[in-house]
Formats: structure tokens, C-alpha cells, sequence
């Protein structure tokens, strides 16, 4: 098992997000599943997929989504770590 995704790492992700409104009282709006396998092909080109579920919560009824993930992940930042930070003086 590696502990950091590098170049020809497979890896699994997933996540349970949970949207809350509060106009008058705290209710939820929206909850959303996800679950999906990765595969990091080298430093700089990534592929993901998976499967995401959303229901959202209505007073009329709720509704329900099914959505199918695919992504391509483009590294565009070649800098080494640690990042060189700058400082932006603004007002305190």
C-alpha cells in the first residue's frame, strides 16, 4: 500500500456530502454519494470514474439523480515542493 499517489498508483475515493440551508431553521437541501476508482499514469495525466448519487429535498417530494463521473486530471504546475509562497500586502 503506498501513501501518496504518484505515477502508476491505482486508488479508490469516495465521499458523503451534506448541504444544509438555514433561512429560518436549519433543513436539509441536498445529499450527495460518491464512489469511484482512479489510476495516476504518470506525474502529469491522471483518469478518474465513478458513480454519484444526489437527492434532493423538497417540501413537494424529494428527487433523486444518478450521474456517471469521468475526468481527465491535467497537471499544469511544475513546481517543486515546498511551493515558493509570495506575500500580497493588503489591508489588516
Amino acid at each position: 500500500m503506498q501513501k501518496k499517489i504518484g505515477p502508476k498508483t491505482l486508488f479508490a475515493n469516495a465521499y458523503d456530502e451534506i448541504f444544509i440551508v438555514s433561512p429560518i431553521k436549519p433543513a436539509f437541501a441536498r445529499n450527495r454519494v460518491y464512489g469511484g476508482l482512479g489510476y495516476q499514469i504518470d506525474e502529469n495525466f491522471g483518469v478518474l470514474g465513478g458513480y454519484l448519487w444526489q437527492r434532493e429535498f423538497e417540501a413537494k417530494g424529494n428527487k433523486n439523480f444518478h450521474f456517471v463521473y469521468l475526468a481527465l486530471n491535467i497537471n499544469i504546475d511544475d513546481t517543486n515542493p515546498p511551493a515558493k509562497t509570495y506575500h500580497f500586502p493588503g489591508a489588516d
